[in-house]
């Protein structure tokens, strides 16, 4: 049977194995709450396939060996609270569109990676744990978190890291 047969699958985990690709009809788990495909050596883009998972709640990704950008999630996964990208070969930029398209989005770890250019306004005032650090990322923060400092203003345990 395939994977993407199961349809009712609400949480995958395949993290800490000798992965080299991911299924390509992972998108047709309409119903996935959680992947968890990290500690693996993928060596790949992120699936296209994955931002058809729309209810999805978790991504962890961290140590896959993820090459690539973020692209293929900007503007899907509105339901994401969790997305662990942290410890790959990610490259390019983190779009406003990426961060502030994911309303739900809580926590956000994509350091150590190889990601670049400015770091966007972060707008989604759902955003409790940020880290961006061991990037390459450049340019001025005058207001790229302003949302992130509101939050802490209300009593809302927050965590930034840019080291």
């Amino acid at each position: 049977r395939e994977v993407g047969q199961l349809t009712r699958l609400r949480y995958l985990h395949v993290n800490n194995n000798q992965l080299a690709e991911l299924p390509r009809d992972l998108g047709q788990l309409t119903n996935l709450k959680e992947l968890d495909v990290s500690r693996n050596r993928l060596d790949t883009a992120i699936p296209a396939s994955i931002a058809a998972a729309t209810k999805l709640t978790a991504l962890y990704m961290q140590h896959a060996g993820v090459r690539g950008d973020l692209a293929t999630l900007e503007g899907h996964l509105p339901a994401l609270g969790t997305l662990d990208a942290s410890h790959n070969f990610l490259e390019g930029a983190v779009t406003a569109a990426l961060v502030n398209g994911m309303p739900r989005l809580y926590r956000l770890d994509l350091s150590w990676n190889a990601l670049s250019g400015h770091i966007p306004v972060l707008e989604n005032l759902a955003l409790r744990r940020v880290d961006l650090s061991h990037n390459r990322f450049s340019g001025e923060l005058p207001t790229q978190f302003n949302a992130f400092a509101a939050n802490q203003n209300r009593g809302v345990l927050s965590e930034l890291d840019l080291a």
